[in-house]
């Protein structure tokens, strides 16, 4: 079975290499005129370099014929085997041609004693000679362009890591300015205020059964406001609860921008393990956080078994804004976390990303 098509080398290695073996075969067919002393010592130079000057010639003419079938639309890459009987073809042709052009130079320098079977010799060797240069120079560049496309492929995986790694960094910093922030304008002046109006005083004493409903229901709007806004963002205690009822109160706190509909199993999140219920949290708000303006409707499906979980969020999405910010890098970084994957779907009726994630031992 055909695995790839031919690549067609370079001029420059092709014409590099096809020269070293052509003057190493007309060194040596010097040094059998010089001893032969048939023709001249001029002409015992000329007709060997001659005659490789002219193979080098056909040899890298056939070379550019095929170069510009390849620029004319000759997808040499596909594995078919005219592919590889046209490049192997042409090539083995010019081989037979320059072995034509030296069997004539041999005889000429040979006299009349050499023998017929020269020029067959010649065909032969020359034929064999340029087949073996085209399937070895097809797999230099072949093993080239692959290690280009692997080191390529690292420098995108090392920058992508890098840019999860700032993105992440950014995020827990600005998560943390947001505890700050909640703390010292609206946590930290409420409570001074209610401890001042606790604190017992000349001009009053004690309070008054209204005074100290006044505060309890201060003390309950912060509480609810504020502190349980504190414990969401460095982990939210619904989790501990379970998954469904956590995507249920996060689909509600979007309803008002968009409609959300929830599919999934409760039993099979309730299963999950608890680093595994976060995680799918965390990229669900991710995902809705970044869902475009104009979005009308968003679809969130949750499926798998004991391997894999499955996470589907599906609607118009802001990816360029979500990669631009670095939400991107932080939804990657996630996931490879929990050694899993993610696509971007971009299909007529679905669009959105998928995410599976490895679920390990469900329960654990």
């Amino acid at each position: 079975m055909i695995r790839r098509g031919p690549v067609l080398p370079s001029r420059r290695i092709f014409a590099w290499t096809s020269s070293m073996v052509l003057g190493a075969i007309s060194i040596a067919s010097i040094i059998v005129a010089t001893q032969r002393q048939v023709v001249s010592p001029l002409m015992a130079v000329v007709l060997p370099v001659g005659a490789s000057a002219l193979g080098l010639a056909v040899i890298m003419g056939i070379l550019e014929i095929l170069k510009r079938l390849e620029m004319a639309g000759w997808k040499t890459s596909e594995p078919k085997l005219w592919n590889w009987l046209l490049y192997l073809g042409s090539i083995g042709l010019a081989g037979s041609a320059i072995g034509a052009f030296r069997g004539q130079m041999m005889l000429s320098i040979e006299g009349p004693t050499a023998s017929e079977w020269l020029l067959t010799v010649e065909f032969a060797l020359c034929t064999y000679g340029a087949l073996m240069v085209a399937v070895v120079l097809d797999l230099q560049t072949h093993f080239e362009q692959t290690a280009l496309i692997k080191r390529e492929d690292s420098r995108r995986a090392v920058r992508s890591l890098f840019e999860s790694r700032e993105a992440w960094i950014q995020a827990r910093d600005r998560r943390r300015d947001e505890l700050h922030r909640i703390l010292n304008e609206r946590v930290e002046p409420q409570l001074a205020a209610l401890h001042g109006a606790l604190a017992p005083s000349l001009a009053r004493p004690t309070l008054s059964d209204d005074e100290l409903g006044a505060l309890c229901d201060r003390l309950d709007r912060l509480r609810d406001a504020e502190i349980r806004q504190l414990s969401h963002l460095t982990h939210p205690s619904i989790i501990d609860v379970g998954l469904y009822p956590a995507l249920r109160g996060l689909v509600r706190r979007y309803q008002g921008r968009f409609e959300v509909k929830l599919h999934a199993d409760a039993s099979l999140m309730d299963a999950l393990s608890s680093p595994l219920r976060l995680t799918i949290y965390r990229l669900v708000e991710l995902l809705l956080a970044n869902a475009s303006s104009s979005a009308a409707s968003l679809q969130i499906r949750l499926d798998g078994d004991a391997s894999r979980v499955t996470l589907e969020v599906l609607g118009d999405l802001d990816l360029e804004r979500a990669r631009q910010d670095g939400q991107l890098a932080i939804l990657e970084a996630r996931v490879a976390l929990l050694d899993g994957d993610w696509q971007i779907l971009d299909g007529e009726e679905n669009s959105g990303i998928r995410i599976r994630l490895s679920a390990g031992p469900l329960g654990t």
